[in-house]
Order: structure tokens, then sequence, then C-alpha cells
């Protein structure tokens, strides 16, 4: 059996990649807002923002699996 995670948006279904851990994810994050503040760049789609849609979005699937239902967003 094969799981992949997928997201649709108005430019299609983009496959996430699977593999990888927490270190290289902060890694990778810490090299972007490093970046970001160098560049002077104050805005990023992947800011906080994008950090409470995402809990959102887990909070949901959680209610979902829980009650058996679907949740809208």
């Amino acid at each position: 059996m094969r799981w992949e995670t997928q997201f649709a948006g108005p430019d299609g279904w983009v496959t996430v990649p699977t593999g990888g851990d927490a270190v290289d994810a902060f890694r990778v994050a810490v090299a972007r807002l490093a970046r970001n503040v160098a560049d002077g760049i104050t805005r990023d789609p992947l800011d906080v923002r994008a950090g409470r849609d995402a809990v959102a979005v887990l909070a949901a699937a959680q209610t979902a699996a829980d009650q058996g239902r679907t949740v809208r967003l």
C-alpha cells in the first residue's frame, strides 16, 4: 500500500513530497527566513497566516475523523 498527500488549487493538483525529517524542515524554514530578512522581504506566503490556516485544516480533519462527517472550512 502506498500513501501520498495531494492538494488541489487553481493551478491543479500538487503532490507533497514524502520523507525528510523535522531537522531538515526547520533548516529550510530558517534559511528562508534569513534570506527574506537579508532581502528586505516582510511578507511571505508561508508566514504565520499560513500556519494559522494549516492548523485550521488539521483541526477540521481531526473533527471529521472523530465525528465521521465532512467539516467545511
